[in-house]
């Protein structure tokens, strides 16, 4: 089978019915199929309650949200699957921060058989960079926008519009992400909410 970026030559030879012959030379260079990001979208992820029953943590293994009671409470490992998680603090404002940085004061996920270390960066990016994200070239394009040197643990004060680059725990194979903010309800109370929109490595 041939590589990609590898050129292939192709001779096409002729003859007429007067016997005069022709040769045609075509070259084909082979390309890459391009790979579709996964996207998940309106994805709304709730202030910590008490009753550790708010739908605070993401994965993007599926999109789904979770609370720390599905996490714990159950024999399934459901910790490798998380990727961030929501908070609104005093100071911080809203937050999403990787499990290894969730403030324990907030909510103690010491207990979790797996806390994975996602990094994240806010971008200056524009919203229509975003939206024009198709395939893993245009994240990697995008991505080289970036300077994930400083990537830490966490975002915080973030704002409706804000794009924020993300690279998943080695674990999981550090796939490349953005995320957008599209709305920020209430602050540190029950029901309420960040959502966001998620863009990912695709395979």
């Amino acid at each position: 089978s041939e590589e990609v970026g590898e050129t292939i030559t192709l001779t096409i030879a002729g003859i007429d019915d007067e016997n005069n012959s022709d040769e045609e030379t075509v070259t084909i260079v082979t390309v890459a199929k391009a790979v579709s990001v996964v996207k998940y979208t309106t994805r709304l992820m709730y202030s910590p309650t008490g009753d550790d029953m708010s739908k605070t943590f993401f994965s993007s293994d599926n999109g789904d949200t979770y609370s720390k009671d599905d996490i714990e409470g159950t024999a399934d490992p459901v910790s490798p699957l998380i990727d961030f998680g929501y908070y609104y603090g005093a100071t911080a404002m809203a937050t999403i921060a990787s499990p290894d940085a969730y403030p324990a004061a907030i909510y103690d996920i010491s207990a979790w058989g797996t806390i994975n270390e996602t990094k994240l960066k806010l971008t200056e990016m524009p919203v229509d960079h975003f939206t024009s994200i198709e395939t893993n070239e245009n994240i990697m394009m995008h991505w080289a926008m970036t300077d994930m040197a400083d990537a830490d643990g966490d975002v915080t004060n973030l704002a409706v519009d804000n794009l924020v680059a993300f690279e998943l725990d080695t674990e999981k194979g550090a796939k490349k992400g953005f995320f957008l903010v599209k709305a920020i309800s209430g602050t540190f109370n029950s029901g309420d909410y960040i959502e966001i929109d998620v863009v990912l490595e695709g395979e």
